[in-house]
């Protein structure tokens, strides 16, 4: 078993277990041992069938769409729904004994707040492409509150931030770095390497920015969460090289190769844990949680293609719900939701509310609170 942080949506591949009739199928359990297709009703070998068709279709429009016009933009929506097709069967049914035991974990971490920790305050950083530029404009705005922390986690986009703002850079810089970066320039097209494009490009620009080389040269401690593939489990990284950590937590499956560690490979920590809270949460007085991927239903057209990324969106984000509940102060963008993963050109606008709805959350009577629950303690 791998190392795992604390966390109610971590899944370990078994080899056997029992559905609700009582046979034996490769399938899941959860961390607590149960089948999570027992709660469902749904036995594995369904699973597995309503996987199958809906790979084979999206992959035939994935390679017709590219081979007709060559755009590289256009493979990302099919390639995010190829993701949903092997992810949206996995769903866990909630059960009164799970929510329980999600209650029970709660109390517990929060318990910290009334016992010594290592750090006073902590930022968790979300994952969301592009979007995670808003984390950018959210420490922005926390410094001008006089807000400092001494612990980050991050995730996919967050880790990238949270690994230039531990570095030493200002919110300032690292939003302009972004400002001439393109999909096509970060990427390479490749095939039958685990993934459609490679991000060495990416890599090699983010280690021509990065100062530091391993998590304990920063200036500021981090945790980086990435997953790995082969055991099917979250991983947090603290200490070592800091660069491969982050590319990994930010390798969408399937729209780009894993990245290898160590002979492992490892995916977009957000598949597992898309909002890294519980990473921090027993080691600070405090945590500001910054979310770039809030849950948000708004209007949208009833179609194949809408109702697959609606689906996809509402189940790579409901694993932010359980990490929600352990914010003291919760900051979400829920303004970028209709911008697209990779709208790169919008970088600036999206660095702006990150800045604004951050300022808007402290003047609130929530931030208010908050800002004097610290002041009080210093």
């Amino acid at each position: 078993m791998c190392s795992i942080e604390a966390s109610l949506g971590v899944v370990h591949f078994c080899r056997t277990c029992r559905t609700t009739r009582g046979r034996k199928y490769p399938s899941l359990q959860n961390r607590y041992g149960n089948c999570i297709f027992a709660n469902s009703g749904l036995g594995s070998e369904w699973a597995i069938l309503a996987f199958i068709p809906s790979l084979s279709l999206i992959l035939y429009f994935n390679i017709t769409v590219y081979m007709k016009t060559r755009n590289r933009l256009l493979l990302l929506l099919p390639i995010s729904l190829l993701f949903l097709s092997g992810g949206f069967v996995l769903l866990p049914a909630q059960t009164p004994s799970r929510e329980m035991k999600e209650k029970q974990q709660n109390k517990a971490i929060q318990k910290n707040d009334e016992q010594a920790t290592p750090y006073r305050l902590g930022i968790a950083l979300s994952g969301g492409g592009i979007k995670g530029i808003s984390h950018a404009g959210a420490l922005k705005a926390l410094e001008e509150y006089g807000i400092e922390a001494q612990i980050l986690s991050g995730v996919s986009a967050g880790a990238i931030v949270g690994a230039l703002y531990s570095d030493g850079y200002r919110p300032e810089e690292i939003a302009v770095f972004f400002d001439d970066v393109t999909f096509s320039k970060m990427t390479n097209l490749q095939l039958l390497e685990g993934g459609f494009f490679s991000m060495r490009s990416f890599e090699k620009f983010l280690s021509g920015k990065l100062r530091a080389s391993s998590f304990e040269e920063l200036p500021l401690p981090l945790r980086v969460v990435a997953t790995d593939l082969d055991k099917g489990c979250s991983v947090t990284f603290t200490s070592g090289a800091l660069l491969p950590p982050v590319i990994a937590s930010s390798s969408m499956p399937v729209l780009f190769a894993p990245k290898v560690i160590d002979g492992v490979n490892y995916v977009d920590g957000g598949v597992i844990k898309n909002f890294p809270v519980s990473t921090i949460r027993s080691d600070c007085r405090y945590v500001i949680g910054v979310n770039c991927s809030p849950m948000v239903a708004d209007d949208y057209r009833l179609n194949i293609v809408n109702v697959a990324t609606r689906a996809y969106h509402f189940m790579f984000r409901s694993n932010t719900l359980h990490d929600r509940d352990l914010c003291d102060l919760l900051i979400e963008f829920k303004d970028v939701a209709d911008y697209d993963t990779f709208d790169v050109a919008k970088s600036k606008e999206i660095f702006e509310i990150g800045y604004r709805t951050t300022i808007e959350m402290l003047e609130s009577p929530a931030g208010q609170d908050f800002l004097n629950r610290l002041k009080k303690e210093k």
